[in-house]
């Protein structure tokens, strides 16, 4: 394979399927003053990624959380694609 990855979790549907991948991004700062990102735009960086590891496990969307100890958000990730074939 030419490619590798390591995902932070899956989600399996009924069939044993992998249906979803899991990847988290914590946020932290020496005063603890960190806040999770509001928009999945915020965490544009990480898109490639989570591009791959859907492609990786066949996988029909990602969801990419970012966390912090202030609290959290999740953004669900589509499969694209046309922006994978971009990035090989």
């Amino acid at each position: 394979p030419w490619l590798r990855g390591y995902t932070d979790g899956v989600v399996y549907d009924a069939k044993g399927r992998i249906e979803a991948v899991l990847e988290i991004k914590c946020r932290f700062s020496k005063t603890d003053e960190a806040v999770p990102f509001q928009r999945l735009s915020d965490m544009f960086y990480h898109l490639p990624q989570v591009q791959c590891y859907i492609e990786m496990t066949g996988a029909d969307y990602c969801d990419l959380m970012s966390y912090t100890r202030r609290g959290s958000n999740v953004f669900r990730v589509a499969r694209d694609e046309e922006l994978f074939r971009l990035l090989c």
